[in-house]
């Protein structure tokens, strides 16, 4: 996922931002793949209805780009996140405002079922995300308040609308936030320094932990990571290459300092 331009903060905040972007279209499986278009088909199918094309897409782009910053910001180097969760909170934010905005001109039964529908969905589904490891809540949220504001300021005129000083306000406020949160985001950390920092971590320092037991875990510990990266098919084509390699480069470094007593 890594190779492929999956999103993470060591590799995106040392010039390949692209990450934000191509992290969206990549996923973790067929069962995440699967989940995640099933979610976006059920609420992207209200929301392209009520916005229009061009407006949905721009919800559904904006929001997993923003989701992605905030999984930057919340997560540092500690995940590596791919995914259109961020986008699809978007796509459910923007129905949430939609909604609320126009519920004196939608039937209640219908708002009931509709509003309180994605409303409870979303809210489990980030519920779930505390409670499950592997799961990008970050991105979820931050997807979920891009759609919200940006579904109040994209209705179409022939919806109910903010008066336009509150469209101001809400505009001014979410720019002052964007710009917040890429002022709170954390220094970029160089690769090494990561690899560095995970060597140091992976074996718990008790006090019965000897010299020879740790570099004996180092030495069959890069020895499998050196053996899986050599494995993989390697050629010049996929984003990221140099980056396989480095790290290969890393493992094999590590495999050769770590002896075995």
């Amino acid at each position: 996922m890594l190779q492929w331009g999956a999103n993470f903060s060591p590799a995106t905040q040392n010039g390949q931002w692209w990450r934000l972007g191509t992290a969206v279209f990549l996923h973790f499986g067929i069962i995440h793949l699967t989940l995640n278009v099933w979610a976006l088909w059920d609420g992207g199918q209200w929301v392209e209805r009520m916005y229009g094309h061009t407006r949905f897409l721009l919800i559904f782009i904006t929001s997993g780009l923003v989701g992605n910053l905030f999984s930057l910001t919340f997560h540092i180097v500690s995940v590596i996140s791919a995914g259109v969760s961020g986008g699809i909170f978007g796509v459910y934010g923007a129905l949430l405002s939609y909604l609320w905005l126009n519920r004196t001109r939608v039937p209640l039964i219908e708002f009931r079922w509709i509003f309180f529908g994605a409303a409870i969905f979303s809210l489990l589904t980030i519920v779930f995300g505390f409670l499950v490891d592997g799961i990008d809540n970050a991105a979820h949220g931050g997807g979920l308040i891009t759609g919200l504001i940006l579904g109040a300021l994209l209705i179409p005129r022939d919806a109910r609308q903010l008066h336009p000083a509150s469209l101001a306000w809400v505009a001014g406020m979410a720019s002052a936030a964007l710009i917040g949160l890429l002022i709170v985001m954390p220094e970029p950390v160089p690769l090494q320094s990561f690899q560095h920092s995970n060597q140091t971590t992976t074996v718990p320092m008790e006090d019965d932990v000897t010299d020879d037991d740790y570099n004996r875990y180092n030495h069959y510990n890069y020895s499998d990571s050196f053996e899986a990266l050599s494995s993989r098919p390697y050629d010049n084509g996929p984003p990221s290459a140099e980056t396989l390699e480095s790290l290969k480069a890393y493992a094999g470094e590590q495999r050769a300092n770590s002896h075995q007593p």
